[in-house]
């Protein structure tokens, strides 16, 4: 009396392009991801260069700051008004004063700097720090 549904139903069959895939990336996919990846690193690249300059103009304007009061406080240490000493920061941060002998500054040394303390007129004293690349 009746027909089962079962029998007469039909079986969907993948298509020739399904049937050929593993399952894998195609190559023209792996290229755009390739191409996205350098597309963020380029972008990258310039913002992290930016980050490392202002990081160092930090570190050196901090230098000049120790330079200044180092020299300041000796000046008064020693009650010299018209002092002259050169400075350079090691590898380990410190501040070293290499009195007035630019030789005693290690080869290698990217930069140093020179303080200069004097009396101005009104009778206080005034520290002027400058950067400069010693000769290797």
């Amino acid at each position: 009396m009746g027909t089962c549904a079962a029998n007469n139903s039909t079986s969907i069959k993948p298509s020739r392009r399904a049937r050929g895939r593993s399952g894998g990336f195609t190559l023209a996919e792996l290229l755009i991801v390739v191409a996205i990846i350098l597309v963020l690193v380029a972008i990258a690249i310039p913002l992290f260069s930016g980050s490392l300059n202002q990081a160092k103009d930090a570190v050196d304007k901090a230098n000049a700051r120790s330079v200044k009061s180092t020299a300041f406080a000796e000046s008064l240490r020693t009650g010299n008004e018209d002092s002259f000493t050169y400075y350079y920061v090691d590898n380990d941060n410190n501040l070293i004063d290499v009195g007035m002998d630019t030789k005693k500054i290690p080869a290698g040394t990217e930069y140093a700097y020179s303080a200069l303390v004097g009396k101005n007129p009104d009778g206080s004293l005034s520290v002027r720090v400058d950067r400069f690349y010693p000769k290797s």
